[in-house]
């Protein structure tokens, strides 16, 4: 797994310090008298809460089991029975009240979270101390796990994303255990029982060393006392100090490069930092996003538009409980790889021995304000934070001196920290890479009820949406297009994500590098968006800059001059783009599904395009589908956040209201239904593989989407009877589930398991039994229910942030549903009942036509 920490990942910061007020209410801790941590905040802004326990154990504390991964099999476990609950009640409990259950580990702690509406915390709150407490690890559970584990292994194997980072991490530590893989060795792995899982639980989920939080519409004080009572007979227990080999210093420049059956290399340099306590992590975190984030950075500018040597590329301090790492990652061709590290390596040698701008010092402190308040957009994001801070330092508000300590740095800081630790010695390079390619190259050493939403629509056609939320100072910026594949063909499929792309290369008055530097210098970020069905841009930015991304937003849309020079390199990034997702088996198998399910309709096509039509695109087919689609008719335009609807009408027409309108030239398409079975296999060189089963499906205008989505829910999660006959029953697969791809014209609606080669046959025959027991029996009242709750309860988790709001909001705009449509869904679910879960089971699941796809390595010899 990853661990790029984001500058401002651990901020709960002073407001006041920079003049930007928060409704945030303070955080109350409580210490129990049997040391358990509780945490709590109120947050009344949307009918949600977040409750998480976070355990004091990862891959670091296995002592003596160390590379087991004894802490990753306990998050597996812990939700796999009690004392009072069996084995799948405690995920279909959550379902049942609408919530989302789930766990993560990291290097040093275990976290388990559940998002849930308001009304039903208590019950969030019940299961976690109820894990936490009284686990029961049945044998046969764990016997089930340890296979499903073991698949894990092997898909991080397969990940190249997963693999380069822990080849990394494996290079760059020698003696602290951050070099060991948080799942563990299997060689170690396998080697552990249920009595070593249990003492591990036994030892380390004690009170003193767990942490509750719980965020939310709730009262703190109710909430603590039903903690304590709760935990009243949870004992103290004895937790050795942790004693760990410390790294020591690098003497010289290590490098590690591998291959793997992949399209693109993937570069990391990483160097030695201290851990988070240390003074010098300010700086260092400052540096970090002057270097390498967002498309104004410096290693973006120079080293991907410059220079043309990545496709992607990033910078972060990953700075723990223990010294950590300052990375750079970057995706590049494998004939640029060497290029590219030299490239990176001049550009930060530079900091250590040139002074940064004050343009770039000051985007880099605003940049710190407004990932702090990114993050207290959701209940979820708020408590992890508190969590996080509390387990580093010992002190939940821990991101007021971290800001106040950011604000002190000053220019020459930054060199003197490059100076000192972005040396040579310090430096680790690795890389992962096509086959053949490593030897070529030579190596260097809110509820929905609630929620107002003001339509408004301009004389030019044009429809702009407004909501008024003036709970943070940030607002969200959606302008959004009919188009994407319907409104491509096959000779020139990939056009809109190119032009989209392109929209932000420049304008008449304004390069590239201005579009990025002015929004980012503000704090903000503008990005694009290409899909099925529509495609677009979107800015966010704090609600004191919104003329300034208006400005820009109105800019690139009316007046692209789609630069030839930039085109050629953002054309190299979506070829790479097609390469990196073939490296992904479960996108390859969805890929294919779409071949196979339509022939002619559009939906057959990639919105990425194909690796020809790609490469024939010019600037002048982007300035003519430019021309014909960014027309204002064609056009919704969505502002959420700190804003005043009669203000914004204002904004938007004196920026928008001139242009003129067309009827854009969609093609025609005529919806598709597969009529006869299609099987396909797609080899991959992956030691997994991934069986998807599609049928013809509806659209998003249908009544039966409805109930196809609850279906979609009935069969995915972890309580899910599809996952419970696969994965639990028969430890068939790692994961399983259903998908639907719903658009304008007729989708599909698909099973899906990843599993060995060996147990395709297995898997498939399952599903189709499934499929045929649906038809034959549909599904109990319970099982709806329990998807209903899920899916209401996601979306009212979901509309807690603008950013989702909008896009939601604007997209139902766009198709026609209405900005009202998202405010009347929820009872379109409460009214599916299991005679319609029957009959659409046998309208859209029991024809002839349907596509089986198999994603498997290569038969062996």
């Amino acid at each position: 797994m990853r661990f790029f920490r984001t500058v401002g990942c651990l901020l709960v910061a002073s407001a006041a310090a920079f003049s930007m007020p928060t409704h945030t209410a303070p955080v109350q801790k409580v210490i129990l008298d049997n040391g358990l941590t509780i945490l709590v905040r109120e947050d009344h802004s949307a009918p949600v809460v977040t409750a998480q326990a976070w355990c004091r154990a990862g891959s670091i504390t296995e002592g003596k089991q160390m590379g087991a991964g004894l802490s990753h099999v306990l998050e597996h476990m812990l939700f796999k029975g009690t004392t009072t609950r069996g084995v799948a009640q405690i995920a279909q409990e959550v379902e049942d009240k609408g919530g989302y259950i789930n766990a993560y580990t990291s290097f040093e702690q275990t976290v388990y979270y559940i998002n849930i509406p308001a009304e039903n915390w208590q019950t969030a709150v019940d299961i976690l101390a109820d894990c936490m407490m009284n686990a029961t690890i049945p044998e046969d559970e764990l016997r089930k796990e340890k296979e499903v584990i073991l698949r894990e292994m092997a898909m991080n194997v397969d990940d190249p994303v997963r693999r380069s980072n822990r080849i990394l991490w494996a290079t760059a530590y020698i003696t602290h255990p951050y070099r060991h893989p948080v799942i563990g060795y299997p060689d170690i792995y396998n080697k552990i029982t249920r009595d070593d899982v249990v003492a591990y639980y036994k030892k380390f989920y004690v009170p003193n060393n767990l942490v509750f939080v719980v965020v939310g519409d709730i009262k703190a004080a109710e909430v603590i006392a039903h903690i304590r009572a709760l935990t009243k007979d949870f004992k103290m227990g004895a937790i050795e100090p942790l004693q760990l080999s410390a790294e020591p210093p690098q003497l010289s420049t290590r490098e590690r490069h591998e291959e793997m059956p992949v399209n693109i290399s993937r570069l990391h340099l990483a160097w030695h930092i201290p851990a988070i306590t240390h003074s010098d992590v300010y700086p260092l975190d400052v540096l970090a996003i002057i270097a390498g984030q967002g498309r104004s950075s410096r290693l973006y500018r120079i080293v991907r538009q410059e220079k043309g040597l990545v496709h992607t590329i990033e910078c972060g301090a990953y700075t723990p409980s223990y010294p950590g790492l300052f990375e750079v990652e970057a995706t590049t061709d494998p004939d640029k790889r060497d290029a590219a590290i030299a490239a990176i390596r001049a550009e930060m040698t530079r900091f250590a021995h040139e002074p940064v701008t004050d343009a770039e010092f000051r985007k880099a402190i605003k940049t710190v304000i407004s990932n702090h308040y990114e993050k207290l957009k959701t209940m979820e994001g708020q408590a992890s934070d508190l969590a996080h801070n509390f387990i580093l330092t010992g002190d939940p508000n821990f991101g007021d001196i971290y800001l106040d300590n950011i604000r002190k740095v000053r220019p020459e800081d930054i060199r003197r920290v490059a100076q000192l630790y972005l040396t040579d010695n310090n430096l680790t390079i690795t890389s992962l890479n096509p086959p053949g390619t490593v030897a070529k190259t030579a190596t260097t050493g809110q509820a929905a009820t609630g929620i107002q939403i003001q339509k408004i629509q301009l004389p030019n056609g044009l429809r702009l949406l407004v909501r008024e939320d003036p709970k943070l100072p940030f607002v969200d910026v959606r302008v959004l297009f009919r188009g994407g594949v319907i409104a491509e063909t096959a000779a020139d499929n990939g056009i809109t994500k190119l032009t989209a792309r392109m929209l932000l290369k420049g304008t008449a008055t304004r390069s590239a590098d201005q579009i990025s530097e002015s929004i980012e210098s503000v704090g903000g970020d503008i990005s694009y968006i290409a899909g099925n069905n529509s495609f677009g841009l979107m800015t966010h930015t704090m609600s004191d800059d919104l003329d300034l991304a208006l400005d820009i937003l109105a800019d690139v849309l009316q007046n692209p001059t789609f630069p030839a020079d930039l085109l050629e390199k953002e054309r190299k990034v979506q070829l790479a783009e097609i390469k990196a997702e073939q490296d992904q088996i479960v996108r390859a198998g969805q890929q294919a599904l779409r071949e196979a399910m339509f022939t002619t309709h559009p939906y057959r096509l990639n919105p990425l395009g194909t690796p020809d039509t790609v490469a024939h695109l010019t600037a002048a087919d982007l300035a003519s589908f430019h021309r014909r689609y960014i027309v204002p008719n064609n056009m919704v335009i969505t502002v959420f956040g700190n804003v005043k609807t009669d203000d914004i009408r204002q904004k938007i027409e004196k920026r928008f209201g001139t242009m003129k309108n067309q009827e854009p030239p969609f093609p025609k398409t005529v919806p598709e239904r597969l009529a006869a079975a299609v099987q396909r296999d797609v080899i991959k060189p992956k030691e997994q593989a991934v069986l998807l089963i599609g049928y013809p499906g509806s659209d998003l205008y249908s009544p039966d989407r409805f109930a196809l989505e609850l279906l979609d829910e009935i069969y995915s999660g972890m309580g899910s009877r599809l996952f419970l006959r696969l994965r639990d029953e028969l430890g068939l697969c790692y994961y399983c589930g259903a998908s639907q791809l719903l658009g304008l014209d007729t989708g599909y609606f698909a099973f899906y398991v990843g599993t060995t080669p060996q147990q395709v046959a297995d898997c498939q025959k399952e599903i189709l039994a499934e499929i045929e027991r649906l038809q034959r029996d549909g599904v109990t009242e319970a099982e709806l229910e329990r998807a209903k709750n899920a899916v209401i309860g996601q979306r009212k988790v979901k509309m807690q942030d603008n950013a989702d709001l909008s896009m939601t909001v604007g997209l139902d705009e766009l198709y026609g549903l209405g900005a009202t449509f998202f405010q009347t869904i929820d009872e379109k679910y409460r009214a599916v009942t299991v005679a319609d879960i029957k009959r659409v089971a046998a309208k859209y699941l029991a024809g002839p036509g349907r596509a089986i796809i198999i994603v498997r390595p290569p038969t062996k010899p």
